[in-house]
């Protein structure tokens, strides 16, 4: 749908500045339609940019519950799955450059819904950096697929291998450290199911990370490197 708007778009301004420039006999009637043609489409993307800001905003939010929490993963996966052509960069930049200006933003994302994305002068380099593996649309399925994967629902196919993979945890003897970000809407708190179950994190000096965000190696690239390191020398003594 939104592909074909995007050429509808762009052929309906098109046809309305040539008609405005080089035919003589102008039809101001005809050229009206072509107006009001415009206006509905611009109305649909923008409606569709404040869409994906929308469901962008619900998963960035800090939520106090977990009921709170479940809904707001909840629309980010039903936005992943249903949206072809997800604007990576833009998310990934609106995740981590926080006092990025709003309006700036808005701007980024209705040239995004143009098809326009190459030219927008509103793209950051982060973002850019995070859109250059995913030229089409074609290349996204993974990221689409990926919020899928976490089991919701009691009956989920994924809670097979989940089940799997905490046995496994649960027979884990070897040293075994927690660095959560204590502000990740995702998983902020999962730590204490790890220190519960696994026996390797037993004695071991867990940290919290202060407002590390969901991707804490760009939010606290040193500080998370740091901890690794000093966990890995006092675990490895002779290495």
């Amino acid at each position: 749908m939104l592909e074909l708007v995007n050429t509808m778009a762009i052929s309906y301004i098109i046809i309305s500045v040539l008609d405005y420039l080089f035919i003589k006999n102008f039809n101001s009637r005809y050229f009206l339609i072509h107006v009001l043609v415009n206006a509905y489409i611009i109305f649909i993307c923008l409606f569709d940019t404040f869409n994906v800001l929308f469901n962008t905003i619900e998963t960035l939010k800090l939520r106090t519950t977990d009921k709170d929490q479940g809904l707001s993963f909840a629309y980010w996966q039903k936005y992943c799955w249903e949206t072809k052509d997800i604007p990576i960069g833009f998310m990934m930049s609106s995740m981590l450059e926080r006092k990025r200006n709003k309006f700036s933003r808005i701007l980024d994302l209705l040239f995004i819904n143009l098809g326009l994305r190459k030219i927008s002068p509103f793209q950051t380099e982060l973002g850019k950096a995070y859109a250059s593996p995913f030229p089409d649309q074609s290349y996204k399925m993974g990221p689409r697929a990926m919020p899928s994967q976490v089991p919701t629902m009691p009956d989920d196919s994924s809670l097979e291998a989940q089940k799997k993979a905490w046995e496994f945890f649960a027979n884990f003897s070897k040293p075994f450290l927690c660095a959560f970000s204590d502000n990740d809407p995702v998983t902020r708190g999962a730590d204490k199911q790890f220190l519960k179950v696994v026996p390797g994190a037993q004695g071991q000096a867990h940290i919290t990370v202060e407002r590390g965000g969901h991707f804490i190696q760009e939010e606290k690239p040193e500080e998370i490197s740091s901890i690794i390191t000093t966990f890995i020398k006092s675990t490895n003594p002779g290495d």
